[in-house]
């Protein structure tokens, strides 16, 4: 997620959504409880923790065919910086709140 500057990642099984992880999922998780005690006594059990665990699983979606203004005003009446595109439980694309084009 650093070097390719993704904040956020959605989790596909199957073709489907099963959620979304952040960078701050990903953070609070080592920096929290059980993970923070492991990460103290040196023992590396924690990085096989399955990234569902600390996914977030209820996110908001959009179908293909509502248009570009339907989704910013989604984005901005829930105060959320991503949108998957789902069609029939199928992630056929992400809308962000910013891009980087390289």
């Amino acid at each position: 997620m650093v070097s390719r500057s993704f904040r956020r990642l959605p989790i596909v099984s199957d073709d489907k959504l099963l959620g979304m992880v952040t960078a701050m999922d990903i953070i609070r998780f080592f920096g929290l409880g059980e993970a923070f005690r492991k990460l103290q006594q040196g023992t590396k059990e924690m990085f096989n923790t399955p990234i569902i665990q600390i996914a977030s699983r209820d996110i908001l979606t959009i179908d293909p065919e509502e248009d570009v203004g339907q989704a910013a005003k989604i984005m901005r009446e829930k105060d959320v910086g991503v949108l998957p595109v789902v069609k029939e439980k199928i992630l056929i694309g992400i809308v962000t709140e910013g891009t980087s084009l390289k």
